[in-house]
């Protein structure tokens, strides 16, 4: 059995010749660039740190050890769970940068990035690890992508409050989520009748599942006049404006779900 990880899913959507030579032809696959990999361990133990009294998974998550240590800091209550592991029996696993508890009974994940804003491809890293996660009865209840703050001008003592942005994409996931059930109730229809509106509600929705997949919101994608009407009692959360998260400062909760 092949195992895929939350980059392998990436990088398959992206290119899949490329997960093809990663698995088959790694002879061929270019050196990776120490000092991009450098940079982003070092962004990673600051976000742990804006985010302290957690627990470090310490085993590779490809080892057993990974999941039994992650076991363990659930049980154990622990507010921030760092490279938090789960791997479901179908071989997808994931390690969650920082696991958030929420104290509910819930999580939240959030994912650390060494770039100065969101890109569209995290989204797709944050829903590959809610898709393990809730495959392995984790409740999520919250997600969202850390970056660097690019406006942050550091004056003395490193403000790790200000250092960081995060970014929510909760409407994200809950909008393919939304999709992809109306997808899954207009596609025979479609397919077999040939009806000409299941057709173009059809080829519409698959489109706005597409940009969701890329991290794009859903108003981004160009409709006719026609498809919307045909779509109009589709509510979607990213047909409006974006927004990001905030943090709150003393509690060390996040937004509303982080």
């Amino acid at each position: 059995m092949i195992r895929i990880s939350k980059s392998d899913y990436v990088l398959g959507i992206k290119c899949p010749n490329a997960l093809w030579f990663k698995n088959f032809r790694k002879d061929l696959i270019p050196e990776k660039n120490d000092v991009v990999l450098s940079r982003g361990t070092s962004v990673g133990e600051l976000a742990c740190d804006r985010f302290p009294g957690g627990g470090r998974i310490t085993a590779k998550p490809w080892e057993e050890q990974a999941l039994i240590q992650t076991k363990n800091a659930m049980e154990e209550g622990a507010p921030y769970i760092y490279e938090a592991t789960f791997a479901t029996e179908t071989g997808e696993y994931c390690a969650v940068d920082i696991l958030k508890n929420n104290g509910d009974g819930t999580w939240s994940i959030i994912e650390v990035k060494s770039t100065t804003g969101l890109h569209d491809y995290h989204s797709l890293d944050v829903s590959f690890q809610r898709y393990v996660c809730e495959k392995v009865g984790v409740k999520i209840s919250g997600a969202g992508v850390l970056t660097l703050n690019s406006r942050y001008v550091r004056r003395g003592d490193l403000d790790l409050q200000q250092l960081f942005e995060l970014h929510c994409v909760d409407d994200l996931l809950q909008d393919l989520e939304t999709v992809e059930k109306r997808i899954q109730r207009v596609e025979k229809k479609a397919l077999t009748t040939k009806d000409k509106d299941s057709v173009l509600e059809y080829e519409a929705l698959k489109l706005i599942k597409t940009a969701l997949e890329e991290g794009k919101p859903a108003r981004t994608v160009e409709l006719s006049d026609e498809e919307k009407s045909l779509l109009s009692d589709l509510f979607l959360l990213t047909s409006k404006n974006s927004k990001k998260c905030s943090f709150k400062r003393g509690s060390r909760s996040i937004s509303k779900k982080l």
